[in-house]
């Protein structure tokens, strides 16, 4: 149970930071395209910028895919050579912030998640689901 348990926090987190960075790399070629400098905003929509790189990471990712998928299939590698090439823009501005291990990120990042993927352990469906269709409904 412990072993799924790390399994999951670590996917969990691979994920968490790849969406993370792909947001930070959308804002600093955004900032290039409209400022001809690399630079990232401090404020995004009233909030610090950096707790909507996810977000943002999500939805530039969910739309290259939606484009991908029109000439390739999502199971071709070159999809992931691409999504690879969504992290670049990170290397062209690197600040190196040592103070990242703090208790806010500690408490943000790893223990609130970790408590929450508990819940998604062992889940499965009712006995009567394939009554509902649930399973395609997942699929949708």
């Amino acid at each position: 149970m412990i072993n799924l348990y790390l399994i999951t926090l670590i996917k969990y987190l691979c994920l968490f930071y790849f969406l993370y960075f792909v947001g930070r790399s959308f804002l600093i070629l955004n900032s290039y395209i409209i400022n001809n400098n690399f630079s990232i905003p401090k404020k995004l929509l009233y909030s610090k910028s950096n707790i909507l790189y996810p977000i943002i990471g999500t939805l530039f990712v969910g739309n290259v895919l939606i484009i991908l998928n029109f000439a390739f299939s999502l199971n071709n590698n070159l999809v992931y050579v691409v999504l690879l090439f969504l992290l670049l823009p990170n290397f062209f501005y690197f600040k190196l912030k040592i103070n990242f291990l703090n208790t806010e990120n500690i408490v943000n990042y790893l223990l609130i998640p970790g408590i929450l993927i508990i819940s998604v352990y062992n889940t499965g469906w009712h006995y009567d689901a394939g009554f509902y269709h649930l399973n395609h409904q997942a699929w949708l």
